[in-house]
């Protein structure tokens, strides 16, 4: 072998030893990495800073933090960003690098995992290349030594910055929108850095909305405490149909949406968790295993209309919902724990307008009251364990369009105040399904007559051609 060939080759390896050993230095802008670690521990209040110290010692180091760490070194004017900034980008990088293409137990557990390269982020917009956009839509430029950062935008619907990141006009992170986006691996507790006040607000955000829908293999490792510290000025919290799984959290006082339906929540489900969420509106719980009571507080909530808990293994009975002030809408189907009766105060409930207690082990009959519901359009009682008449007080309800009452043991006759619903020329009432085939029971106004044909959309009362 020629000697300047040699020369080449040992050039090479050294170069490539250094790009190994020394990645944290390739691209970096500070001039002081030792002096940037120190600053972010500060800034962000300590939190995780064992993994930033590892780092210090160990430029090769993998953590999600020290990851975020080094994109956050290569930014443009690194040197000169204030706190917040350091937070602000320290933060999302760690979002970024908790959650790009990480395993965890989902995906080492699910066979299309297997002997594939883990997928990463559908969208990823100035997330991954760019050193010179800030998360909000700030470019830095360099003109020779001085530095100019030039506002592009600073509104909710913020397209220059960073995919999924809104920002108000002080350049504050208020929403993360990263809805379907095959996130995988667990998300980070660093999220809390970006609260608009609390033990581990830094002035980065004024977060208002978190939302992570569809993310089905992200993880949050069994713990969604960090919840309870995402500041006063969350509203929305919506994790439906990812990985989240072990307790509720306490909700914030300030919460107005918290949707987790279809994750694998075990717990939590307690009043301690709800007392202080006086501005709770929309409370999703559908699809997880939370095997507990409804709990009593949701009835002292003011503000409350929207509450679903179905398919939960819910026990115990209706009586924690008496004295809910406003409540629009409850579905609680598919909880066959659920029993005890229809009681006669869920007819004082006169804001409902929608109820869903299929798929349960409810007793006794329908009373009387619930003729008072007059905003009520569509109730699911089927497939539980009622008795008796089907009160003609079910005829007051104008608004009603859809009841089913199959899969019960009534008896008696479906009268014409109700039957009178269903015909021409205003049928109002468009689906009534009910055992019209039971010996014990006749409903000749019935457009469905067993769950079947419920399902399937049957429509008896409409003509053939």
């Amino acid at each position: 072998m020629s000697k300047p060939l040699l020369r080449i080759l040992l050039f090479v390896a050294l170069l490539f030893t250094v790009i190994l050993n020394e990645k944290a230095y390739v691209n970096a802008q500070t001039t002081n990495q030792e002096a940037l670690i120190n600053r972010v521990i500060e800034v962000t209040k300590g939190l995780n800073q064992d993994a930033l110290r590892v780092f210090s010692d160990d430029i090769n180091s993998t953590s999600y933090q020290s990851e975020a760490f080094l994109r956050l070194s290569q930014q443009v004017g690194v040197d000169g960003f204030t706190d917040a900034q350091i937070a602000q980008y320290y933060t999302l990088y760690c979002v970024f690098y908790a959650t790009n293409g990480v395993s965890n137990p989902i995906t080492n557990n699910d066979a299309r995992f297997q002997n594939i390269t883990m997928p990463e982020w559908l969208r990823t917009t100035n997330w991954k290349h760019k050193t010179n956009i800030g998360p909000c839509g700030i470019a830095t430029l360099m003109n020779g030594t001085k530095e100019t950062s030039i506002r592009t935008t600073f509104t909710a619907t913020n397209n220059n910055g960073w995919f999924g990141v809104m920002c108000n006009a002080e350049g504050q992170v208020v929403a993360l929108e990263l809805f379907d986006n095959i996130l995988t691996g667990t998300w980070p507790q660093e999220i809390v850095l970006l609260a608009s006040d609390g033990p581990f607000s830094t002035g980065a955000g004024n977060l208002e909305i978190l939302d992570l829908y569809g993310n089905e293999f992200l993880s949050n490792g069994g713990d969604s405490s960090w919840m309870s510290d995402l500041g006063s000025n969350m509203t929305t919290i919506i994790v439906e149909a990812t990985g989240f799984s072990g307790d509720i959290p306490l909700l914030s006082d300030n919460l107005i949406n918290f949707n987790i339906k279809n994750a694998y929540y075990t717990g939590g489900l307690i009043d301690d968790n709800f007392v202080f969420s006086s501005q709770l509106n929309y409370l999703n719980l559908d699809g997880n295993i939370l095997n507990a009571s409804i709990p009593s507080a949701l009835s002292q909530l003011p503000d409350l209309e929207y509450v679903y808990m179905s398919d939960n293994f819910l026990i115990g009975d209706l009586s924690p919902l008496q004295g809910s002030p406003v409540i629009k809408e409850f579905w609680a189907d598919g909880n066959p724990g659920l029993t005890g009766p229809l009681f006669s105060w869920l007819g004082n409930m006169t804001t409902l307008a929608s109820l869903s207690l299929a798929y349960n082990n409810l007793t006794g009959s329908i009373p009387t009251e619930f003729g008072n519901l007059l905003e009520m359009k569509q109730m699911w009682l089927q497939y539980n364990s009622l008795v008796g008449s089907v009160p003609t007080e079910l005829g007051k309800l104008a608004k009603l369009r859809h009841l089913e009452l199959e899969e019960n043991a009534f008896t008696g006759f479906v009268l014409p105040p109700i039957c009178e619903k269903t015909e021409s020329p205003f049928a109002t009432l468009q689906t009534l399904g009910a055992d019209c085939f039971d010996n014990n029971f006749f409903c000749p106004c019935c457009s469905c007559c067993n769950i079947t044909e419920c399902v399937a959309g049957v429509n008896r009362l409409q003509p053939t051609q």
